[in-house]
Formats: structure tokens, C-alpha cells, sequence
């Protein structure tokens, strides 16, 4: 189960790179043009990038027995950049949402953001804590269950998240 959510988990990040590269260049001519060339979005973009190739070493040799065992340093590495790179979406979503750039700014959504929003930070954020609990569980049963558990619990609390600061960021008004 552990390698099968690896791979799901490095198959996501290799995605996400070319999808902000994309976002970065290709936004001539496009709605969100003046939105995507503020130097704030574009480093938050960079910084994106960055974390997704730090992450994708610091798994990659877990996921391709380099190393039998993540040691607890980088299970701690692993968690700190999902952070990181959950702080990155939020603060992409407040600060295109509480500044105006002459376009419509329902671009929030919590997937128009950098790595794909909530979407990308559920399955980094769940992949990180579960780390810290597979060693502990001895059956795969046990593994998959609390897989659904934590990413359940994960989505629900992202939703809440948004729902919560949706209004006092006014991020679905345009």
C-alpha cells in the first residue's frame, strides 16, 4: 500500500510540474494574463515548482528501494515541504482574491491555484502523515483503512477550510 500511494504521489508531482511551467509561459493572451504576470503569482508558482522536484527526490528513493526505509528526518522533510506547499496555495488564494487586477477573481477556486489547489496539498498532506503511521500498522487492511480515514478526514477539512475563509476573502466574488 505504501509503494502504490508513492507512485500515485510522484505520478502527481511529475504532472504538476509541466502543468505550472504551462501556467507560467502560456498566459499571453489568456483571461487571466495581468493576474498571472504579478510578480507575487509567478514566484508563488516557482516556488511550487521547486517544492514538487524537492519532494519528488525526497520519495523517489523510498518508492524504488533505493532506500528499504524512510528514515525519520526525511518523513519530517517530506511533511514540512507538503506544508509548504499547502501555506502556498492558501496564500496564492488570499492574495488573488483580496487584490484586484482588473479581471475577474473567481479564478480561486480551490483548484485555480498553484499545484492544482486542494487538490494537489489533500494527497501531499495525507502521503506525509501517513508515513508516520504505516510503520505502526501491521496489516494492509489496516493500511488501507486508515488511508481512507486520513485522506477522508483531509478532504473534509479542506472544504471547511474553504468554505470558512470564502467569504472574508471574497474569493468567489467577481
Amino acid at each position: 500500500m505504501q509503494k502504490i500511494y508513492a507512485g500515485f504521489i510522484l505520478y502527481i508531482l511529475v504532472l504538476l510540474i509541466p502543468l505550472n511551467i504551462t501556467e507560467l509561459t502560456g498566459s499571453e493572451g489568456r483571461m487571466f494574463e495581468m493576474y498571472i504576470q504579478n510578480n507575487t503569482i509567478r514566484n508563488l508558482y516557482y516556488l511550487s515548482i521547486l517544492i514538487n522536484i524537492l519532494l519528488i527526490a525526497a520519495i523517489f528513493p523510498s518508492f524504488y528501494k533505493i532506500n528499504k526505509s524512510i528514515t525519520l528526518t526525511l518523513k519530517i522533510f517530506i511533511l514540512i515541504l507538503s506544508l509548504f506547499a499547502f501555506a502556498l496555495v492558501l496564500y496564492e488564494m488570499y492574495f488573488g482574491s483580496t487584490f484586484y487586477y482588473g479581471e475577474v477573481r473567481d479564478k480561486q477556486f480551490p483548484f485555480g491555484v498553484n499545484n492544482w489547489g486542494f487538490f494537489s496539498t489533500t494527497f501531499l498532506l495525507s502521503y506525509s502523515i501517513l508515513q508516520f503511521v504505516y510503520p505502526v500498522l501491521k496489516t494492509r487492511g489496516q493500511r488501507v483503512i486508515c488511508t481512507l480515514i486520513v485522506t477522508t478526514f483531509l478532504i473534509i477539512a479542506h472544504i471547511l477550510l474553504f468554505k470558512y475563509l470564502e467569504t472574508p476573502w471574497r474569493m468567489m466574488i467577481s
